[in-house]
């Protein structure tokens, strides 16, 4: 297949599939706490391969940033070598599901292959992401999204919004039927939305099911909506049987839907777990089905799924020419600099050879694989466990979907839904694998919660005990194995951007998941798994402000009020950023909660619980920095600090540079690397506990990343 001509790099088009974040995660071999003591070793063929080392990766989810994963997993594998597993949850998945699909490839199979030369292949084909978007963007079947995207978020101009466009229907058009001859007017959204198939999610679908519904009645109620006493608006608000049947009402229901609709589009990617009370329950705007069949595509190509002897040639020829020239670079510096400009035409070569010898109707796709089935790899999604409570929640959400859009817009309805009616114990942290790694996980917990393992280090003893009683450990829960589809199709799915989606595990049980927010340090169950070391790719700053929002809709939160989690832009919110970054001292918690003007049912005695017990980085013992403890090396990138709209490749390229803590000292692989570009490496006593950092705080400066150095920055 000829190649057309191949233009600079477009990352306004490549980056929007991102952006629909924006504007809305086997036996066991040897287990240890940063270094090479085992509590127990049981022989695991799946993880013989431990040279230089055995390590794992660790990934925190980041929802529209999520490119920046590519440039930390990059830097991450050139210099740490190939890894033996990976888990990550929301869009931690994705990147899980893209570093599979990476592993699968028959070449980097290839037994001869030297792990040097592995490494330095698979360091180029993720790097080589940012050049496959390109390809992508330009492909026909794209147009529909970007057509619906730029419709979605206004690129075009406030004044061409489309639901500012709706709501001038109510004000210019006086009745029902003039304002029905006008809705064709965002058909073209419609129709786009429905072609992309990406965004016509739930509440899209919903919205155009009332337009037609509403149609199809004014045609048979041309003089009820004609009718000089009655405007839109009006007859909108009446009593519903006043024109029809309750269970009939077009007008409301289209009025309902609309207002649905609005709100979903006014919140998408916000992730404000404060302000929107029916982040739960409202359907969104993105197809997250479509969304895993969009990176099913990727990662058909990069697993070499179905592939011809001539597209595995073509592939060769790729990384034989381009991946060992390219090591210390990013796409970039690769495809924009004299010495290699050709690679990414090769890459457009290597992608056609790939479609055009593959039969695009083999239902043998990468989406329908089951989760870790080639490659060890964890997927983690928040579920509500208990048929009572599930039920419960099932009628919740029917209710609401029968609420008029008057109701929608109550204070006094929106209240009721502030908290989950769900019993504490009944959220649980679900992780989808292979069954036996699953069960490994879930006997090692078994075995350690009760009873020590023996060892003559007493920090390891008391490192694992304090694993043993994190929170987290002890909603551990084993989904099972599932497709690929219904992984990426859950654990994206965060508050917010979707609502709560019920689903079953293989053996039929069901659950309702509420999204991968729930554990983005997966460290500990990547050593309960076999790891032995782990490589956690985060940012910089404590627990992500949403996951700890939405924790506190579900749990409520005795100990830290609302207030002392706002991060809205005032003198208030830029202190509990702050805070949040290096946590609250017992004092300050006993303080807010006092000062709480939520004041529930709290008394000054109350115990400092849960959310201290899950994200402050002040306590010691906590989830947050008890699994840090547990990693091995941390690589520290400064994704917050991008906007994807704008930054899009620095965003990339500082992941691709960011500090590493090494306090483990793992070994590096590359001896081509290590004369050609050397990390910035954070100092171990950067990782002791400093004492005055903020008043009557302790914390670890690696954990939220504080440097004191401001060239380290």
């Amino acid at each position: 297949m000829k190649v057309q001509k191949i233009n600079h790099y477009n990352h306004k088009s490549a980056l929007a599939l991102f952006i629909i974040f924006n504007i809305f995660a086997f036996s066991i071999s040897s287990f240890s706490f940063g270094n090479t003591r085992n509590f127990e070793n049981i022989n695991d063929p799946s993880l013989k391969q431990k040279k230089p080392h055995n390590y794992c990766i660790a990934i925190r989810g980041n929802g529209e940033l999520m490119p920046a994963h590519w440039g930390a997993l990059a830097q991450t594998v050139e210099y740490f070598g190939v890894p033996q597993g990976i888990a990550g949850g929301s869009s931690g998945s994705l990147s899980a599901f893209l570093m599979e699909s990476f592993m699968m490839n028959p070449i980097l199979q290839d037994p001869a292959l030297d792990l040097e030369t592995k490494s330095t292949y698979l360091a180029f084909m993720i790097k080589s992401l940012e050049g496959f978007l390109t390809f992508y963007t330009d492909r026909p079947q794209f147009q529909h999204f970007i057509a619906s995207l730029k419709l979605l978020v206004d690129i075009g101009g406030e004044k061409h919004q489309w639901p500012q466009r709706l709501e001038s229907f109510f004000k210019i058009y006086p009745t029902p039927a003039q304002a029905i001859s006008a809705i064709t007017q965002v058909q073209d959204l419609l129709i786009e939305a429905q072609n992309s198939q990406v965004f016509y999610g739930p509440q899209v679908v919903r919205f155009h099911n009332a337009i037609k519904n509403l149609t199809a009645y004014s045609v048979t109620h041309q003089k009820d909506l004609n009718g000089p006493s009655n405007n839109f608006v009006s007859i909108a608000a009446l009593p519903l049987g006043h024109l029809i049947p309750p269970t009939h009402s077009p007008i409301e229901h289209f009025n309902t839907e609309y207002t649905k609709l609005k709100e979903a589009i006014s919140v998408f990617g916000s992730f404000n777990a404060k302000d929107d009370k029916a982040l739960f329950y409202r359907s969104g705007i993105v197809n997250f089905k479509a969304l895993a069949r969009v990176f099913g595509f990727i990662a058909n190509f990069y697993s070499l799924k179905n592939s011809s002897v001539s597209a595995q040639k073509s592939f060769q020829h790729l990384l034989s020419t381009c991946a060992s020239s390219t090591i210390g670079k990013t796409w970039q510096e690769i495809t924009e600099g004299n010495q290699n400009p050709h690679c990414q035409r090769e890459l457009y070569n290597t992608i056609h050879s790939y479609i055009s010898s593959t039969d695009p109707s083999s239902n043998k796709l990468r989406i329908n694989d089951r989760v870790g089935d080639f490659f060890p790899t964890l997927v983690s999604t928040s579920v509500v466990v208990g048929s009572s409570d599930i039920k419960n929640l099932k009628e919740q959400q029917k209710l609401y979907n029968t609420k008029t859009s008057g109701e929608l817009k109550s204070e006094n309805y929106l209240k009721t839904l502030e908290y989950l009616p769900i019993k504490n114990s009944h959220l649980k942290f679900g992780y989808w694998g292979k069954a036996r790694t699953l069960k490994a996980i879930q006997n090692f917990i078994n075995k350690n919660q009760n009873k020590m393992a023996s060892t003559s280090d007493l920090s390891d003893q008391e490192l694992l005990s304090d694993a043993m009683s994190m929170d987290k450990t002890k909603r551990f829960l084993a989904l099972g194995e599932t497709s690929w589809e219904t992984a990426l199709s859950l654990s994206p799915a965060e508050p917010g951007l979707s609502s709560m989606l019920p689903f079953k595990n293989h053996q039929g049980v069901e659950y309702m998941s509420l999204g991968g927010w729930s554990d983005l340090l997966p460290i500990p169950v990547l050593k309960w798994m076999g790891c032995e070391n782990v490589v956690y790719l985060t940012r910089r700053g404590g627990e992500s402000f949403f996951a700890q929002g939405i924790a506190k809709r579900i749990f409520q939160f005795q100990d830290i009020p609302w207030q002392a989690l706002d991060t809205s832009k005032t003198d208030q919110g830029n202190k509990n950023r702050w805070a949040n970054d290096v946590g609250y001292s017992e004092h300050d918690l006993k303080f807010l909660s006092q000062n709480d003007p939520e004041k529930r049912n709290r008394s000054a005695n109350d115990p400092i619980t849960t959310w201290s017990e899950m994200f402050n980085l002040a306590n010691p013992k906590s989830a947050f920095n008890i699994s840090l403890k547990m990693s091995d090396a941390v690589v520290c990138t400064n994704w917050n600090a991008f906007n994807i709209k704008k930054d899009f490749h620095e965003m990339i390229t500082q992941a691709y540079t960011a500090p590493i803590y090494n306090p483990s000292q793992l070994e590096t692989t590359s001896s081509s690397l290590k004369s050609i570009k050397k990390p910035i490496f954070i100092e171990s006593s950067d990782s002791t506990l400093v004492e005055n950092l903020v008043p009557q705080h302790q914390v670890p400066r690696f954990a939220g990343c504080v440097f004191t150095n401001d060239t380290k920055k």
